[in-house]
C-alpha cells in the first residue's frame, strides 16, 4: 500500500501556503515534496496540484494533519479566509468521490510520537550544525518533515493494528 501524508496549508490569498508531503510504501519513504501557492496562479489551481500528485503517484488513501482553530489562535486568526480548512473539505470530497480513504490526524499527535530527537535517531533526517534539515540528502522544509511525522505515526497505528490483529488470530 502507498499512501501519501500531508502537512497541509490552504494560504493561496495570502501567499504563504505551503504543503508539504511525504509518499510512504512498506513502511519506507518513497518520495517527498512540497508545494508552494506562489507558483500556482489560482487558489484552485493550488488546490487542485494535490489531487493531482495523488493521481500522478497512484496513491492508496491519503493521511493529513486536520485543522482546528485553537483558542489561543482565534484572535490572530479574526477575518481570516480559514483556507487551510477549506483546502482539507477539498480533499476530503476528492477522496470520497474516488472512493479513497483519508485519515486525519491532530498536529500534537505526530509531533509529540517524532520529535527530531527520534526522526534523527532512527535515521529519517539528518540535522547539520545550521539547523538545516535533510531527507536522503536533500534540504527540506519543517512542512516535509512534518508531513513525515504525520506518515510515521499512521504507519505506527497501522503495525499495531496488524500485531493486534495477529495476536487475535494466535489465540483463537
Amino acid at each position: 500500500m502507498r499512501y501519501i501524508s500531508f502537512d497541509p496549508s490552504g494560504n493561496f490569498k495570502e501567499g504563504k501556503g505551503q504543503t508539504g508531503w511525504v509518499i510512504i510504501k512498506d513502511s519506507q519513504i518513497e518520495n517527498f515534496g512540497q508545494l508552494r501557492a506562489k507558483d500556482y496562479k489560482s487558489r484552485m489551481e493550488y488546490w487542485k496540484a494535490h489531487t493531482d500528485l495523488i493521481i500522478e503517484k497512484e496513491i492508496d488513501y491519503i493521511v493529513t494533519e486536520d485543522f482546528r482553530l485553537y483558542k489561543n489562535k482565534a484572535h490572530s486568526q479574526t477575518n481570516s479566509e480559514m483556507e487551510t480548512s477549506k483546502l482539507l473539505g477539498y480533499l476530503e470530497m476528492y477522496a470520497y468521490n474516488n472512493k479513497l480513504t483519508i485519515k486525519k490526524q491532530m498536529a500534537s499527535q505526530a509531533k509529540s510520537r517524532f520529535k527530531d530527537k527520534i526522526l534523527i535517531h532512527k535515521g529519517y533526517i539528518i540535522k547539520d550544525n545550521n539547523g538545516r534539515t535533510y531527507i536522503n540528502g536533500v534540504n527540506v522544509s519543517n512542512h516535509i518533515v512534518d508531513a513525515l511525522r504525520h506518515g510515521l505515526f499512521h504507519d505506527l497505528i497501522l503495525k499495531k493494528r496488524r500485531k493486534k490483529n495477529e495476536m487475535g488470530r494466535c489465540n483463537n
